[in-house]
């Protein structure tokens, strides 16, 4: 009220932790959201579009600007189909609106060499978010340049966006090239880092999707010196459900939010609320750490070519406290029974052989997806 704020427009965030701070602001509050809430929040001056209220929107992936655009059909809004394609890419809902993206790929000639997470694509998609991992100004500035773009080369193009995404790409290689520094246990690996940008949500995203094994739990914690840690869960794992795992580890501490999806969540707690966030996550997931010994035989390098598979078999060879890839003898094959019979002619470690078996299929997966495979 001293601000002279008359109303209040929330867009895609879970509100389940902040209804009540809502009502207490005795002004009308529109909220457009595409969580999934365990009941519908609800309050007298709340105004409520969510997915549940259009045809068939429980039933798929739907992010909160496809909502925008659908309901509010009554507007011409064809020339910002653009933009929508960026919010269904960033909340990873292609499989779901496939032919909606597709069309707006070829209407606007927009280059996709190896799968839609690339090209021109990949490069209007990471451009335009690269801004609210940034700064607030470079924020400002993208909308800006949004508000008078009129077709999406002129975002793919800017050489701000450019050196936002280039600052934010060598920040995000080095948080996800020291993965292994995490706490790795039987299924879960909680990771801290203290990135310089706010990156947490997209290296959790790129651990999860394109590294680690796809029955992994993610816990990233993110320190910015500010007093709190911020919290991305991710997992593939249909037996967790990362939004109801993260309420219950925050549940009872002061000044802590959490939402989310079954397999994507975030969320904010108290720096020194994380002791407990940590002891309840660990207890609820029913993990304990464990050591994870190295195969004496050697290792082996897993990497894509084409439509085929390459394993190669590496002895150990210290240089300067760490292992050298030095390769003995190498196999490129189609078939995952044919790699893992190479595998089985260097190794007998159970262990060994079941993570290579995952890893070797996991290529192949990246190979049917047209993404590109990172050995975990």
């Amino acid at each position: 009220q001293k601000k002279l704020i008359t109303h209040v427009i929330v867009v895609d965030q879970d509100i389940s932790s902040s209804v009540d701070q809502l009502d207490s602001l005795h002004i009308p509050v529109l909220v457009i959201d595409h969580h999934d809430y365990t009941q519908l929040p609800s309050f007298p001056l709340l105004t409520l579009v969510h997915k549940s209220h259009v045809p068939d929107g429980n039933t798929k992936l739907y992010p909160t600007v496809k909502l925008i655009y659908d309901t509010c059909s009554f507007v011409d809004l064809s020339s910002y189909d653009w933009l929508v394609l960026i919010g269904i890419l960033s909340d990873g809902a292609y499989a779901e609106w496939q032919s909606f993206v597709d069309t707006i790929v070829a209407t606007y000639a927009l280059s996709v060499p190896h799968s839609i997470y690339s090209g021109d694509v990949q490069k209007l998609v990471r451009n335009c978010n690269a801004a609210r991992s940034h700064s607030d100004a470079a924020c400002y500035e993208t909308y800006a340049l949004l508000v008078a773009a009129h077709k999406p080369h002129d975002i793919i193009t800017s050489e701000k966006l450019q050196q936002y995404n280039a600052a934010l790409k060598e920040e995000r290689t080095f948080w996800i090239d020291n993965r292994n520094k995490g706490i790795y246990y039987d299924g879960l690996v909680l990771y801290e880092i203290h990135p310089k940008y706010i990156i947490h949500s997209t290296i959790a995203t790129v651990l999860i999707k394109e590294i680690l094994p796809e029955d992994h739990l993610l816990v990233l914690v993110s320190d910015y010196e500010d007093g709190y840690v911020y919290l991305s869960g991710r997992t593939q794992d249909e037996t967790y459900h990362m939004r109801d795992i993260f309420l219950q580890c925050i549940s009872g501490l002061h000044d802590a939010h959490a939402g989310g999806h079954a397999k994507a969540s975030g969320g904010r707690i108290m720096k020194k609320d994380y002791p407990h966030f940590k002891a309840r996550l660990l207890r609820i997931i029913h993990k304990i750490p464990r050591k994870i010994d190295l195969d004496p035989v050697g290792y082996f390098l897993i990497r894509v070519v084409n439509t085929e598979v390459i394993v190669s078999f590496c002895a150990y060879k210290k240089k300067k406290g760490w292992y050298e890839n030095t390769i003995e003898t190498s196999l490129t094959h189609s078939s995952v029974d044919e790699l893992m019979t190479f595998v089985h002619s260097f190794t007998s470690d159970d262990d060994h052989i079941s993570y290579m078996k995952r890893e070797i299929t996991r290529a192949f997966t990246c190979i049917r997806a047209r993404r590109e495979y990172i050995q975990a």
